[in-house]
């Protein structure tokens, strides 16, 4: 029943143990696990929302799953809420990807020259280390330490990388830049980092920024000193909301409906998202392009180029808003003009001020005419925004 690893809906035993240990380690937190999420799951029929690609599903698309019942509800939109928030946080913190870099780079460099013993007596580098047991169960955490410790001159390149790690002088990042998917550019963009990482890289260099170090130099910059990341995490299920995923049995339901001859009215069923829009996201994943530097003293010069190179795609191509500004209203609210008419807006519509003056900002006070402007003048009542508000939401609602 998907204990352990759960496909269909990403809810099991394996997520609730490393999202206890990690929270308790890294975000201060009590690490405590929701033992009612475990208590209260059942075993129901209910139809699979991943059909296509599930084995259980070749006898029917119902078939027997994990369930909860409806209470759990929002204990689990918490769950994926966290799951979110620990990969944001956690996994794929800008310092832990910086991290990982780091330790790819130091190992790369070492590959060919730290070699490891097989069972046969022979050697083989880093990368092929997974060919034979006796040396792939060498790879461990350790190797930093005997990089870094190293006297090998071919291993200096490596060796010195594993000394800035172990001082914490980590490659830093230089630039994020929230990506919006609804945005053609934004796509555009993402899709081409996601491909073609170096090309891009290229593109910012060329950029050609320049200036002067604090002894004087010019500095310039290297294709080597510059890494473009795609980063990405949701909920669990990309951009979809999890309770789609997740299936509820009533109170009346049986636990264990082993048989399956409750008939269909028994069976597991998604429950109503709007029940529950208080607790949901607004959205359920989250994408960035970051920027990082192998050489902090560059980290001002690639943030400019990478500025420059942002600012050329979405200025080349810009969205216009499909709203007004939210504060079109106050400053139209006293226009001079007896009435206002912006065909930018909906229909094109007029704003007549004349009549918003008539309106009371309560219905409940009593009703102030407006008084006659003079000669030349503009009007002395002016409209209120709450009378301004209604009339618009009449006319382009």
């Amino acid at each position: 029943y998907d204990i352990v690893c759960n496909k269909p809906n990403k809810m099991d035993v394996d997520k609730v143990d490393y999202f206890a240990r990690d929270a308790r380690r890294t975000l201060n937190g009590s690490g405590n696990i929701d033992i009612a999420i475990i208590n209260e799951a059942c075993v129901a029929r209910a139809d699979c929302k991943n059909a296509a690609n599930c084995e259980k599903c070749k006898s029917g698309q119902y078939h027997y799953q994990i369930c909860y019942p409806e209470k759990c509800a929002e204990r689990l939109i918490d769950f994926f809420r966290n799951r979110g928030k620990y990969h944001e946080y956690i996994y794929q913190h800008k310092t832990s990807v910086a991290a990982s870099y780091m330790v790819s780079d130091i190992l790369k460099e070492a590959d060919l020259h730290f070699l490891l013993p097989t069972s046969t007596g022979s050697k083989l580098p880093l990368s092929r280390a997974f060919y034979d047991p006796h040396s792939f169960e060498r790879l461990r955490d350790s190797i930093i330490d005997q990089i870094a410790y190293s006297d090998s001159p071919e291993l200096k390149t490596a060796r010195d990388l594993a000394l800035r790690y172990k001082r914490r002088d980590l490659y830093k990042i230089c630039k994020e830049e929230k990506i919006h998917m609804d945005n053609p550019i934004h796509k555009e963009l993402w899709d081409r980092v996601e491909a073609t990482p170096n090309e891009v890289v290229r593109e910012i260099i060329s950029q050609n920024p320049q200036h002067d170090g604090n002894d004087g130099v010019l500095i310039e910059l290297k294709e080597n000193d510059v890494i473009i990341k795609c980063g990405k995490w949701d909920q669990g299920h990309k951009d979809r909301n999890p309770l789609e995923f997740l299936r509820f049995v009533d109170k009346s339901t049986p636990s264990f409906a082993i048989d399956g001859s409750f008939g269909d009215e028994q069976l597991a069923r998604k429950v109503d998202e709007k029940d529950y829009g208080m607790h949901l996201s607004r959205q359920f994943s989250k994408r960035v392009i970051r920027v990082y530097t192998r050489d902090p003293t560059k980290r001002d010069l690639i943030a400019h180029a990478f500025e420059q190179y942002w600012e050329s795609h979405i200025k080349s191509a810009p969205v216009a808003s499909a709203y007004p500004p939210k504060h079109y209203e106050l400053e139209h609210a006293a226009a001079s003009d007896a009435s206002y008419t912006d065909e930018s807006l909906a229909g094109g519509h007029a704003l007549n001020v004349n009549k918003l003056t008539q309106e009371s900002d309560d219905e409940d006070e009593p009703h102030t005419p407006a008084a006659k402007p003079k000669s030349g003048g503009l009007p002395v009542a002016s409209p209120s925004p709450i009378a301004v508000r209604r009339q618009l939401e009449q006319q382009y609602h």
